[in-house]
């Protein structure tokens, strides 16, 4: 098998992510997209303690493994709301999908997008996924999953390239419509 090709368009990127999203089961796609949105938002704290000074061993303790106080989602995801580091809307989704993805890590019976436990998750992810997308309709679920996770990390990607270069935060367009401005 030949080395797949990293593509310089970030258009381009971002559907080879989606697609590679819509092979997996709701279950999978909900695991792999929390971790690829978690390695996300480790890069985008270790872009914010850079910035603040903060030297690369104290980052690592902090950051770097399974034991490290900021290596879970959830705390990760805490620190950001708490210190300013990503808009509340922002957070908020992150805060859903890392809930769905504890209601599919937690069971051992099958597992879909229609259970009880996902309602909240797949309503928040449809109405970003209609807002960014400017959508005249409401997606469906399964393509509200996948289109938010990938959008949700490009944004954050947007936010750790604005922390990196020293610019100002992102405008309130591109955060959920729920967002405080």
């Amino acid at each position: 098998m030949g080395k797949k090709e990293k593509h310089e368009n970030p258009l381009i990127e971002a559907l080879d992510r989606l697609v590679a999203l819509e092979r997996e089961t709701d279950r999978a796609s909900l695991l792999i997209g929390a971790e690829i949105l978690n390695d996300t938002l480790e890069r985008i704290l270790r872009a914010k303690f850079t910035a603040v000074g903060l030297d690369e061993d104290r980052m690592n303790r902090l950051l770097g493994g399974f034991m490290s106080p900021l290596y879970p989602f959830a705390l990760r995801i805490l620190f950001c709301r708490a210190f300013g580091v990503l808009p509340s809307g922002i957070c908020d989704l992150l805060d859903h999908i890392r809930d769905m993805r504890n209601h599919c890590a937690h069971r051992a019976r099958v597992v879909t997008l229609q259970d009880s436990g996902m309602a909240a998750g797949v309503r928040a992810l449809q109405e970003y996924v209609k807002h960014k997308r400017n959508l005249k309709r409401t997606p469906k679920p399964r393509s509200a999953i996948n289109k938010g996770i990938v959008d949700l990390n490009d944004n954050l990607r947007d936010y750790r390239k604005a922390l990196t270069e020293k610019k100002p935060p992102l405008p309130p367009s591109d955060t959920p419509p729920n967002e405080p401005q």
